[in-house]
């Protein structure tokens, strides 16, 4: 490994000692969850980063991570077919790896996992591919060309609504955020009066069962009226 490959400066960022795999070390198949905006960017054009645009590290977790997370629209994952192009280290957790965000494998060694096949499915399904014309052949050709393109139109769908939603509560957010003591008292005593929660505002929107995303949204009208945002010219700071 070269010197820019030295990862551990980012401890930090794990929260765990990380280091570079034994020699002898087997690296299973790797995936990623990239969140339902840069899926849909993947799926119509491809990424030129795996990360954000801050984030000094990749994270990857392997079929046997169990996520903190139910994802409610099935958005899918990316597969790494060929993770040592990554040059990934142990992350310190287990079952999970990190690499630089600046490094990304050959295009042709990233493909799509369909958010309803199993990860453990997908993982023994990759034994002797080595890239994503191969995996698209495993799942069915035409049949996995179809499965896209459901994919895409369902995350466009679900960006618009994420979209939306946080047009909707950016103005709550704003007043929880004032530097007006007043207007972020009267905010949490909205939130509080509509059954809102932090983690409404916080989680992932396809990580939120759609019947609460429905209330969520709801609440955010209700919430300009209590606050007194619908009020042309009103400034909340």
């Amino acid at each position: 490994m070269t010197v820019s490959d030295n990862l551990k400066q980012y401890s930090w960022h794990t929260g765990a000692p990380l280091r570079p795999l034994n020699p002898d070390e087997t690296l299973p198949v790797l995936f990623r969850d990239i969140g339902p905006v840069a899926m849909s960017t993947f799926l119509e054009k491809g990424l030129k980063r795996l990360a954000g645009p801050v984030t000094p590290i990749t994270y990857m977790r392997t079929a046997a991570y169990q996520e903190p997370y139910t994802d409610y629209e099935h958005i899918g994952r990316l597969v790494f077919l060929q993770p040592l192009q990554l040059q990934p280290w142990y992350s310190g957790v287990s079952d999970i790896y990190v690499a630089l965000a600046s490094r990304l494998p050959d295009v042709e060694t990233i493909a799509f996992v369909p958010g309803t096949l199993p990860l453990h499915d997908a993982e023994q399904l990759t034994r002797d591919i080595i890239n994503h014309h191969q995996w698209r052949e495993v799942l069915g050709g035409r049949a996995y060309d179809d499965i896209l393109t459901d994919t895409l139109e369902r995350l466009n769908t679900l960006n618009q609504t994420l979209q939306d939603s946080e047009k909707q509560g950016l103005p709550l957010r704003r007043a929880l955020q004032s530097s007006q003591r007043e207007i972020r008292l009267r905010a949490r005593d909205t939130m509080q009066q509509l059954g809102l929660t932090e983690s409404d505002l916080c989680t992932a929107w396809h990580h939120i069962a759609p019947e609460r995303r429905a209330v969520i949204c709801e609440a955010f009208q209700e919430s300009k009226i209590n606050l007194g945002l619908h009020r042309k010219g009103f400034k909340h700071d």
